[in-house]
């Protein structure tokens, strides 16, 4: 590799860093997101919260989840980047923003669901078991996209120096 495409490399390695750190917090505020919406069926369930109490906390929440929606709406992928780069991260933030879509109508369906003003029993077990069916029916799928970001990762792996290989595991000491 000469010296050029190296440094070429390491400018590409620096516009996906930059990239990938806004998109991880993208990622830790989904699963925050989602951890606390768990939270919240799961106190209402083990009846330590009112339904009053978990439509508040599910209203608060489905701000929260469109706010992530919107803010990865915005997010774009760097241009300056290799057609490898760009055409994965794309795919890799497609599948995130529908990810994101998905979390925040599952919160927003459950909060309906929990709406004090439209309840369909008054008994707790009841209503309880009607925001589980929700949160079944309405939970998106995994967001898979491992594949993709290895494909980033080894575009943009520099070659080892000292006989690895960037697909052999067993000589590449990353944990990325």
């Amino acid at each position: 590799m000469s010296e050029e495409e190296r440094e070429s490399l390491v400018r590409q390695q620096a516009i996906f860093a930059q990239w990938n750190e806004e998109y991880q917090k993208k990622i830790d505020q989904l699963d925050y997101n989602w951890q606390s919406y768990h939270n919240i069926l799961a106190a209402f369930q083990e009846d330590s919260i009112s339904i009053q109490t978990t439509y508040l906390r599910l209203r608060q929440l489905e701000d929260d989840a469109r706010t992530v929606k919107e803010d990865l709406s915005r997010l774009t992928v760097p241009r300056e980047l290799n057609d490898t780069c760009y055409h994965s991260l794309t795919l890799v933030l497609n599948k995130t923003q529908s990810y994101a879509e998905a979390q925040h109508r599952a919160i927003a369906l459950t909060k309906a669901a929990a709406d004090p003003e439209h309840l369909r029993s008054e008994n707790q077990a009841e209503q309880s078991a009607d925001l589980q069916t929700v949160m079944m029916r309405e939970s998106p799928t995994g967001l898979f996209t491992a594949k993709e970001m290895y494909v980033v990762r080894k575009s943009l792996a520099l070659p080892e120096e000292e006989g690895g290989s960037a697909d052999n595991p067993s000589t590449n000491n990353s944990t990325t």
